[in-house]
């Protein structure tokens, strides 16, 4: 079967705090174009991709992986989903966010406008 593609919605502005400094969301969306997602197949009613940094890191990608993430998790909007709340932002028509499963995974599907819900990041901070 074959896996959906991740395909950005141009349509959906970025979204990400202001204080983001320009050269960060720069590598960031380098990053975001060249990484190697990977389908999430144990989610396949919430399709969505993932990057890890240890693959992107051997693809010598680790300094892009590590603009997002930084862009993610300093930066942030937070994304409601099924009653939780994660760190993520709107770049280049794809929604990106972090979880953290022993290592920090980010994730991506395609951008849809109302992601995100104007947040105070100092109440999202356990991660």
């Amino acid at each position: 079967m074959p896996y959906p593609v991740l395909e950005p919605d141009p349509g959906v502005p970025d979204h990400y705090r202001p204080d983001a400094p320009p050269p960060l969301v720069a590598t960031a969306r380098e990053f975001v174009a060249v990484a190697s997602w990977t389908f999430a197949s144990t989610m396949p009613q919430h399709p969505h991709q993932y990057v890890t940094r240890n693959r992107e890191a051997a693809a010598g990608r680790g300094a892009g992986y590590d603009a997002l993430r930084d862009l993610i998790l300093e930066h942030h909007c937070l994304r409601d989903w099924h009653g939780r709340s994660f760190r993520g932002v709107t770049l280049g028509g794809l929604t990106l966010w972090v979880m953290q499963t022993g290592l920090i995974v980010i994730n991506a599907k395609s951008a849809e406008r109302g992601d995100f819900t104007p947040s105070d990041p100092r109440l999202f901070d356990y991660l």
